[in-house]
């Protein structure tokens, strides 16, 4: 008996072969079948021609002997089994019938039913077990029934590829299910991970990027959280290209953490097909003294509003420090928000020396860096003094996020127009380099020349309690360094 789950062509590359319905004897020299089909073609070792059998199954692939003694096999294509109704003659009645008609392996089947319902139940039997239909073969194996029934379907469900690549490529990328694990749990066996290797700081500023996702999907498992529902919800808070990275790079960190083989609360991490977006590295942005102007003349009013109520002028101490001596803004890893921090900010800035002394552990420097208080700054702290106007306060975040909104103000905007007002007035790259924690490479590259003299001046000439004209149409007195002093800009009662 022939495998049939292979058709075995007897024609080689090149080779060609024809039906001959007409012939009537095979060439000399050929031991052929039983008369049905005459088939002629011609191989590498010569011309060939054979007749296949009149019981010749469709499925069966019938042989024939060359001179040479060579077995080739022909296979023909199945045509399936079908139901053919006819009209028989039963004692002298004629009566319709149904007949299924058709081939299983080398037997030709034609079966007789009384109604087509019966023929149909004989027809689907027939076609499974046509299905089913092969060579079996007597082989020792260390194998049970069912492991070689799974063999078996498996050979033919992988296409002719080898069994075993299949299995090499299952056990190289195969990972096992994942555990449900809750979000608000996995976060916190995060935090509590991370707690000692990174600051404190640090690590409450992950905390509440982590709250904001908990937000988003409150009830979700770590496992469910899918790569789409995350970047729509990023992008609907409309962040700059520098916080989306941040933000990005915190979810990317907890979902490695989450994905690691010890854990397998997540299968893969869907921040990693989320893009990051590309921060612009060529000249930096600055304002225009006018609207330096008008930012703080809205905040020597602005309380907050009605659900976060607060005194006029609150943000005013962190926005001057921002504005006029270049301290990193960022909330929470920023310089300002660290001296807020501190039991006693007014140490650090020293009104009374003049001078703003960051640490190691507040500036991004080893050792500790100084910014002097230029009188432009001097004037808008004693008029909202830290002591009395707090540089933090509850929800700091949200307040200055919403005021950035309304003048449409860049994360670092308001240093990079000190850095620029500082070169433009005071000549020297070196100076403006130890103040602002920089390079002298960098200042010179992305700093020098960006703000003209006039502007420089309407810059510094910004007061509390005074809105300036815009440049060109001041006079030039009102746009010198403020010279204040405490006689000159009381605290407001």
């Amino acid at each position: 008996m022939h495998n049939h789950s292979e058709e075995i062509s007897p024609l080689k590359t090149g080779s060609r072969m024809e039906n001959l319905d007409t012939a009537k004897k095979p060439s000399p020299g050929f031991e052929s079948l039983p008369e049905h089909q005459s088939v002629r073609g011609e191989t590498e070792t010569g011309p060939f021609a054979c007749q296949l059998s009149r019981h010749a199954s469709w499925h069966a692939a019938r042989t024939f002997v060359d001179r040479r003694g060579t077995y080739m096999e022909v296979s023909m294509k199945a045509p399936g089994f079908r139901i053919r109704p006819f009209t028989a003659c039963e004692r002298g009645i004629e009566r319709k019938r149904f007949q299924v008609v058709g081939y299983l392996g080398a037997e030709r089947v034609r079966r007789r039913f009384a109604t087509r319902e019966e023929a149909i139940g004989e027809k689907l039997r027939l076609e499974v077990q046509a299905a089913n239909f092969g060579e079996i073969r007597a082989i020792n194996t260390r194998m049970t029934p069912e492991q070689v029934a799974d063999a078996e379907g498996a050979l033919r469900r992988i296409d002719g590829k080898s069994l075993g690549e299949v299995v090499d490529w299952y056990l190289a990328n195969f990972r096992p299910a994942c555990v449900t694990k809750p979000a608000k749990d996995a976060v916190a066996a995060y935090l509590a991970t991370r707690r000692g290797e990174v600051e404190d700081v640090h690590l409450d500023d992950v905390g509440r990027k982590l709250a904001m996702l908990l937000r988003w999907f409150p009830e979700s498992a770590v496992g469910g959280m899918k790569t789409e529902a995350i970047e729509a919800k990023m992008r609907a808070q409309e962040w700059m290209p520098k916080t989306w990275n941040n933000v990005r790079g915190c979810f990317n960190a907890f979902f490695d953490f989450c994905c690691d083989d010890v854990r397998r609360w997540a299968s893969t991490n869907p921040i990693a097909k989320i893009p990051q977006r590309k921060v612009a590295r060529g000249l930096p942005q600055i304002e225009t003294a006018k609207k330096i102007a008008d930012l703080f003349e809205f905040l020597e009013t602005y309380t907050g509003g009605k659900r976060r109520p607060h005194q006029a002028g609150f943000l005013v101490p962190y926005f001057a420090l921002a504005t006029f001596a270049g301290l990193r803004p960022s909330i929470p890893d920023g310089e300002i928000w660290k001296i807020g921090q501190l039991d006693e900010p007014a140490r650090t800035v020293d009104t009374e020396v003049g001078a703003i002394k960051l640490s190691p552990q507040i500036a991004k420097t080893d050792s500790v860096r100084q910014v002097k208080i230029q009188p432009t700054l001097a004037a808008w702290l004693t008029r909202y003094p830290i002591k009395q106007y707090p540089i933090c306060v509850r929800n700091m975040e949200a307040l200055v996020t919403e005021v950035r909104k309304k003048f449409a103000l860049g994360d670092d905007v308001l240093r990079h127009t000190w850095i620029s007002a500082h070169v433009a007035t005071f000549k020297s790259v070196g100076e403006a380099a130890l103040e602002a924690g920089n390079s002298e490479s960098i200042i010179r590259i992305h700093y020098f020349n960006i703000m003209s003299d006039a502007e420089a001046k309407a810059f510094w000439a910004i007061a509390p309690s005074l809105r300036i004209a815009a440049v060109g149409k001041s006079n030039t007195s009102h746009c010198k360094p403020l010279q204040a002093s405490a006689s000159q800009c009381k605290p407001v009662q």
